[in-house]
């Protein structure tokens, strides 16, 4: 039996597969590398939200923790925050790794303090 050219046939069929494995994995640790950077911005604005009723600092809070470079939506309920009631924050983010670009969302809270001024 000739076995001529059958290494390349099966070399041509498993690359492909290999590379799509390849970028799968190169995909999936950018997503959790921002998946990580989303949940510290979370907890970090939610800390800045529990100690001042500034929405600008929030926002400037959360967009320090994962970038200033990278476009950040950040929500913060209730607008109106007292000492003691709880504050809920959202972070978004839209990644940047590969053509999928899913959006990773975390989500904080704290308990507000007594806020001493506005910012």
């Amino acid at each position: 039996m000739n076995h001529d050219g059958s290494l390349s046939l099966e070399a041509a069929l498993t690359m492909p597969v290999v590379a799509l494995s390849a970028f799968a994995l190169l995909q999936l640790t950018g997503v959790m590398t921002d998946a990580i950077a989303v949940r510290e911005a979370a907890a970090t604005a939610a800390r800045t939200a529990a100690t001042t009723t500034s929405d600008v600092a929030v926002h400037a809070a959360a967009r320090a923790a994962v970038g200033d470079d990278r476009d950040v939506t950040v929500s913060v309920a209730p607008a109106r925050r007292r000492g003691g009631t709880l504050i809920r924050v959202e972070v978004r983010l839209a990644s940047r790794f590969g053509p999928l670009r899913p959006t990773v969302t975390a989500t904080a809270a704290a308990r507000g303090e007594p806020v001493l001024g506005n910012g």
